[in-house]
């Protein structure tokens, strides 16, 4: 992941955040949980903020960089 990728995030987090159920899906990442809903794992893989590896969706660097600057901005 290059600095631009985690700069993208940050600004996205600020700027434009993801719905309130999409991020909840990123924190479930962070602590290990998924939820199936395949349209709100899309949007991640999208945004690069998750990727799909195998069966299990897991959490990219960017997907952390985007919660850290949400929750700096709170």
């Amino acid at each position: 992941m290059s600095n631009d990728d985690l700069t993208r995030a940050a600004l996205h987090a600020a700027a434009r955040p993801l719905s309130a159920d999409t991020e909840a899906l990123l924190r479930a990442l962070v602590d290990g949980r998924e939820d199936r809903d395949e349209d709100k794992a899309g949007v991640l893989m999208v945004w690069r903020y998750a990727v799909r590896i195998g069966a299990t969706l897991s959490i990219t660097d960017a997907g952390r960089a985007y919660l850290a600057a949400r929750d700096g901005a709170q």
